[in-house]
Order: structure tokens, then sequence, then C-alpha cells
């Protein structure tokens, strides 16, 4: 999966996996409800 920078700083906006679900289908990015649960867990954590 190819994300530009851009897509990830929307993305980052999410305020739910719902929400990043949503973001990824309006991308045209296939990501199960799963992953979205996954990838907003990990979008969430502090650096």
């Amino acid at each position: 999966m190819n994300l530009t920078k851009e897509m990830l700083e929307k993305a980052k906006t999410a305020k739910s996996a719902a929400e990043l679900l949503s973001m990824a289908k309006e991308n045209n990015i296939e990501i199960t409800e799963a992953q979205a649960i996954e990838y907003y867990a990990k979008l969430c954590l502090p650096f």
C-alpha cells in the first residue's frame, strides 16, 4: 500500500477506527475492519 504524506496526516485526524476505515474507503484503499482497528491504535500511540 502506497500512502502519501498527506494521506498519513489525514489519517492521524481520525477520531475512531471506523472513521479511519471510512477514510480508507474514500481513497480506494482496501483494509479490513480489524486492520483499521490495528492501524488506528498505532496512529494513537505517543511518539
